[in-house]
């Protein structure tokens, strides 16, 4: 019964803590994402610039993967929002480079036919990359403050919890001296 309780007024808290573990085992700060975050130059590692992101975001876009707090899952799926708009700009504006399937980056053609695309590309990836990095820490951030803050309720809880014998005891000497 007591687990019971604690599992109503725990709100899920715990198996959002857990699915948050998985997330960050899924996609550490220190793999892609750190990549991502300060992307710089023409030419990328395809593997590192993709090597899960892309994984986690079909992975974990499924009611299997929801947070049970929505404000928490609000900031995921704004990450993930950040993620996809990276992968599909980036989709369309790289390519893989001196036919090396480890090697990508901006097409030099377009640098003379096209130099405007060019440049805006050579700008907006490393932009649309460190969205990606701070929506991320983000979401990181929130979630851990928030799943690991007590709630007002379960705090309450547990006073009441170790009051209720006090107040047994009190109750029944009140009921001994109004009664006999």
């Amino acid at each position: 019964m007591l687990n019971y309780l604690i599992k109503i007024i725990d709100g899920g808290r715990e198996e959002d803590k857990k699915l948050l573990e998985k997330f960050l085992e899924d996609l550490p700060s220190n793999g892609c994402i750190s990549y991502i975050r300060s992307l710089v130059g023409k030419t990328w590692h395809y593997d590192r610039l993709f090597s899960n992101l892309e994984v986690v975001v079909n992975k974990w876009d499924s009611v299997e993967y929801e947070f049970l707090d929505k404000e928490v899952e609000e900031k995921k799926n704004n990450f993930f929002q950040n993620a996809v708009n990276f992968m599909e700009y980036t989709s369309s504006t790289i390519f893989i480079k001196d036919h090396n399937p480890n090697l990508c980056g901006i097409a030099e053609e377009w640098r003379e036919n096209n130099p405007k695309e060019y440049t805006e590309a050579l700008e907006k990836i490393p932009e649309k990359g460190r969205i990606v990095g701070e929506s991320y820490d983000d979401f990181v951030r929130f979630a851990k403050q928030k799943l690991n803050k007590p709630k007002l309720s379960w705090v309450i809880y547990t006073i009441l919890i170790l009051l209720l014998p006090l107040l047994g005891s009190l109750i029944t000497i009140l009921i001994q001296e109004y009664f006999y």
